[in-house]
């Protein structure tokens, strides 16, 4: 009896022993794989999911949101508009006056309405209005050498030419009494525009349309 007394105390240190080199063990293996943890994965947490990094490359999780780099998206610049004869666009608000440069007041009515005009080869002197007539009447003085052409805005407004179903139709244009051809050079909601040539010889321009303001 006093053998086996003497011999458990010796069974259980060496136990004791035995237990505490499996828990050292397992602490330091539990301390590596933390430290392979920790080297390769990386958990960032988006306001989609989860965003995860392993060993330099991403993967997703259900809900989660891969790590993309940050893109510049480029907006292209708007491009202006372009006009189908070639010159500038006109505006379906207000007439585009570029390229003129001269004003003649045009009085009808006890009213004042500003026509633009461009002129080349002479000098305009004047506009009267013929509202028995629906005609605008353009007094001009030729002068110099070359092409010469009276351009100008004809305000819908003022006066206008219309056919069945409230469509555009040609002015007459009369010269001197004589009736002449002429070009459309633009027109829009609110405005046509003639190109008129004449000769160093000529003195009025008669434009005539179908409607005039009253």
């Amino acid at each position: 009896m006093g053998k086996r007394a003497n011999g458990i105390p010796a069974i259980l240190i060496m136990i004791f022993l035995f237990s505490s080199i499996i828990l050292l063990q397992q602490g330091v293996l539990g301390q590596q794989t933390n430290q392979t943890s920790s080297k390769n994965i990386t958990a960032r947490v988006a306001p989609q999911g989860t965003t995860l990094e392993v060993s330099n490359k991403t993967s997703t999780v259900p809900n989660a949101t891969l790590a993309t780099p940050a893109q510049t998206q480029t907006t292209p610049s708007p491009q202006p508009p372009s006009s189908s004869n070639g010159g500038a666009p006109m505006s379906s608000g207000t007439p585009n006056m570029t390229g003129f440069t001269n004003a003649a007041n045009l009085t009808l009515k006890d009213k004042i309405f500003p026509i633009k005009y461009n002129i080349t080869g002479g000098k305009l002197l004047g506009l009267v209005a013929d509202n028995d007539k629906t005609t605008v009447v353009a007094v001009i003085s030729p002068g110099g050498s070359g092409k010469m052409v009276l351009t100008i805005e004809l305000p819908r407004n003022v006066i206008d030419s219309k056919g069945q179903g409230n469509t555009d139709t040609k002015f007459l244009v009369k010269i001197d009494g004589k009736g002449v051809d002429y070009k459309e050079v633009a027109n829009n909601l609110n405005a046509r525009i003639l190109g008129i040539d004449f000769s160093k010889d000529n003195r009025i321009i008669e434009i005539s349309g179908t409607q005039m303001t009253p």
